[in-house]
């Protein structure tokens, strides 16, 4: 396995044990982001948001999620305006 698969295992790993583990999901996110895989990455945020709605840094990074799934440009500045 290299460093990749391994991060991801044990993002997976932690979300197992966890799945209301809401900085283990947004840092899971960004890495998905980064390995060009938004969709799996927006699958993690908006479960995350199941958990809690409210949480700042997930509205900001499904944005971002979304603009990199190349999503209409509403949804990602309305993720935008809910992540202030």
């Amino acid at each position: 396995m290299d460093e990749y698969q391994d991060a991801e295992s044990a993002f997976r790993s932690a979300l197992r044990l966890s799945a209301t583990n809401i900085p283990a999901r947004h840092l899971f996110a960004r890495f998905l982001i980064d390995r060009e895989r938004p969709k799996e990455a927006i699958e993690i945020l908006e479960a995350g948001l199941d958990y809690d709605s409210e949480d700042l840094r997930l509205r900001h990074t499904l944005a971002i999620a979304f603009a990199a799934d190349d999503r209409n440009a509403e949804l990602v500045v309305g993720q935008f305006r809910l992540a202030r």
